[in-house]
């Protein structure tokens, strides 16, 4: 930067009247980008000298200022939980789809038996499935219901081994 570049060319006999065939010494011409870069640079080196000196005469304030954000802003996740129910994250507390929801959900509890194990759900104790199936109509039909009841009932007062 700042040394000049010399451009010599061989000049053209006879194109112009009083012209030799010797080299000519050709100055590179100043041009607009080459003057707005220096002015650029000089600005920022000039605010970012100023930006120095003030960080320098205040050398407390920028070492403790970060750490003491770091902290404030680390502090909010001493409340932070992990969120399980994805319903509560899409729909505000007292909205009515909630209040409908808890209302189906009382008046129609679900088996939530799925997440607890499966001894958990069982009494010590010897137990026998029985899969009753209906060869003509539903299993729901008073005829069928009587005979269901009739082994519910046999299966309650005997002890069933299979």
């Amino acid at each position: 930067h700042g040394a000049h570049r010399c451009v010599r060319r061989p000049l053209m006999l006879g194109g112009a009247p009083g012209l030799s065939g010797r080299w000519e010494r050709l100055e590179p011409r100043p041009r607009a980008g080459r003057m707005l870069r220096q002015v650029l640079h000089a600005g920022l080196r000039t605010s970012f000298h100023a930006l120095g000196r003030f960080v320098a005469g205040h050398a407390v304030f920028f070492a403790s200022a970060p750490v003491l954000l770091s902290i404030l802003l680390g502090a909010s996740f001493s409340r932070y939980r992990v969120e399980g129910d994805v319903e509560s994250l899409l729909a505000p507390k007292h909205s009515l789809a909630k209040i409908e929801g808890n209302l189906v959900e009382s008046l129609f509890p679900v088996n939530r038996s799925k997440h607890a194990l499966y001894s958990d759900l069982q009494t010590p104790g010897r137990y026998g499935r029985v899969i009753i199936t209906a060869r003509r109509g539903s299993v729901l039909d008073p005829v069928h219901l009587e005979t269901i009841l009739q082994v519910a009932h046999t299966a309650d007062s005997h002890f069933i081994s299979h």
